[in-house]
């Protein structure tokens, strides 16, 4: 299936109005889901209220169930990256009231990385951040979004990394505690270690994305 996703500059999302008679009053929605089942599908999602363009997302696998309006609900999203080697990715867990906006939604849950070349989770994602770059990556995360704050706690391993088109010639492992505040951009490295090539190396502090 090809589904589109498209919040309106009012923040009024297209799937708001589902299950409710276009010719009554706007109750509060009540819409639910028992389950909802998504094989090699494509996303797109469209944020006008974010000013946000298309983005488009390919080779979707998807499991929702027990999603209602106002409450949490159980989910797992995984896409098949184009590339030699396995190149999957997985996020599943908890998630939900959902907030108009994205990022405010609570979440608990845990992203799994298998032999994914970032290169092609930069096309997937249209992350600027990781152009001109490529490595391949594994390992899994603990992910927590409540209320704005954030936490990540996990382990990560690039092979063959090129950061900004020079090859590094050496691996990259990584085991990391992370915890940060979205709306006051400071996040903090708990715990950082990191082992470059045969070279151990140490960080802690915090990190301000601030202007």
């Amino acid at each position: 299936p090809r589904i589109e996703l498209a919040c309106s500059a009012e923040g009024v999302w297209n799937y708001s109005s589902l299950g409710r008679d276009p010719g009554a009053p706007a109750p509060a929605s009540t819409f639910s889901l028992e389950e909802l089942k998504i094989t090699d599908g494509q996303v797109a999602v469209t944020d006008l209220h974010a000013g946000e363009p298309r983005t488009v997302y390919d080779h979707i696998d998807l499991v929702l169930t027990g999603y209602s309006s106002g409450s949490a609900f159980d989910f797992r999203v995984a896409a098949h990256l184009p590339g030699a080697g396995a190149q999957e990715i997985s996020l599943e867990g908890r998630a939900g009231p959902v907030a108009d906006v994205w990022a405010a939604t609570p979440f608990d849950g845990k992203l799994k990385l298998n032999q994914a070349s970032l290169a092609s989770l930069q096309k997937f994602l249209h992350a600027a951040a990781l152009a001109d770059s490529d490595a391949i990556a594994s390992g899994e995360a603990a992910l927590r979004n409540l209320g704005g704050k954030l936490e990540s706690k996990g382990s990560l391993k690039l092979d063959r990394p090129r950061l900004r088109g020079v090859q590094l010639g050496f691996p990259i492992a990584a085991d990391y505690d992370v915890a940060g505040d979205s709306q006051a951009g400071v996040f903090t490295i708990r715990q950082g270690k990191l082992q470059l090539g045969a070279t151990p190396v140490s960080v802690r502090g915090t990190v301000s994305t601030a202007p």
